[in-house]
């Protein structure tokens, strides 16, 4: 087996040539790396939607990898048809929940995460990707390390690796852009809400949009099944879990830039949202 593989690197070898510039290359790295890494697994339908008080949100990337059964997974305003064999990426701060799942058994494989900078993704937004054998098997590398509890770093560059073949994906890899039921209103106020410097209001948002104040927050209770003002409450208080971790900043620097009046205003929403204080939070991620 070892003759083989050196017989075969020779090969490669053969065809590499002598550069011009032994020194300098034309090769950038864009490799993404990932952070808080998340696996875990849900093997029937009806454990999709846990908890079900209203659709998920959160500040993490979600990858889904459906290895044996399929669902429809709803994201903001598009429904993705999740088959058997195919995977995914729901992005930060989208809203998403499960229907029409095709059995009750199922085996899906979620790891979430966070990234600092992962652009090179976005034409992966509300489209899923065929699990090819290299994806299979880097997902097997990334279960197997992330079982092991010991080695952090190699989580990271493994899931880095999985993300770097995901991103080069397209044409018959890829499904079609899924068509809107309410066409940018989920989207367009994540964006009002999340790229604002002050907590915009909810007739700045609908002005934005050009429509009136009770048709957004009909529309956007439509699509999500939540109302807008507890969605702006928790697109605050995500953005605050997300500076909670990532940052050393006091409660009190938070809780402004989240656009809170004050830290027991902030302490309040938080709590009421997760059901922790902001320092109880700190104190957990940092375990």
């Amino acid at each position: 087996m070892a003759d083989d593989a050196s017989e075969k690197l020779e090969k490669l070898i053969s065809r590499l040539g002598i550069p011009s510039d032994p020194l300098l290359s034309d090769r950038k790295g864009e490799l993404i790396l990932p952070e808080n890494i998340i696996c875990f697994q849900h093997d029937s339908a009806a454990k999709l939607n846990q908890p079900a008080d209203g659709r998920a949100l959160h500040h993490r990337f979600v990858l889904i990898l459906a290895l044996s059964g399929g669902a429809t997974v709803c994201v903001e305003d598009k429904a993705v048809r999740l088959k058997e064999g195919r995977g995914m990426l729901v992005f930060p701060f989208q809203f998403h929940h499960y229907t029409d799942p095709q059995g009750e058994d199922l085996k899906w494989l979620f790891v979430t995460f966070e990234a600092k900078d992962a652009t090179e993704l976005e034409h992966l937004r509300y489209r899923s990707f065929k699990l090819d054998e290299s994806l299979l098997t880097l997902g097997e590398d990334l279960v197997e390390t992330y079982l092991g509890k010991d080695n952090n770093d190699l989580l990271v560059m493994r899931l880095g690796l999985m993300l770097g073949v995901i991103r080069r994906l397209s044409g018959r890899s890829l499904s079609k852009l899924p068509e809107s039921t309410v066409e940018g209103i989920v989207p367009s106020v994540n964006l009002a809400a999340l790229n604002s410097k002050d907590q915009p209001t909810v007739e700045e948002i609908a002005a934005s949009l050009g429509i009136s104040v009770s048709h957004l927050r009909a529309s956007f209770r439509a699509s999500c099944g939540i109302s807008l003002g507890r969605h702006l409450r928790r697109l605050r208080v995500e953005e605050a879990c997300r500076l909670l971790r990532v940052t050393k900043k006091s409660v009190a620097e938070i809780a402004d830039e989240c656009n809170f009046n004050s830290i027991d205003s902030f302490s309040r929403c938080f709590r009421s949202v997760l059901g922790v204080t902001p320092l109880a939070y700190r104190k957990s991620s940092e375990k």
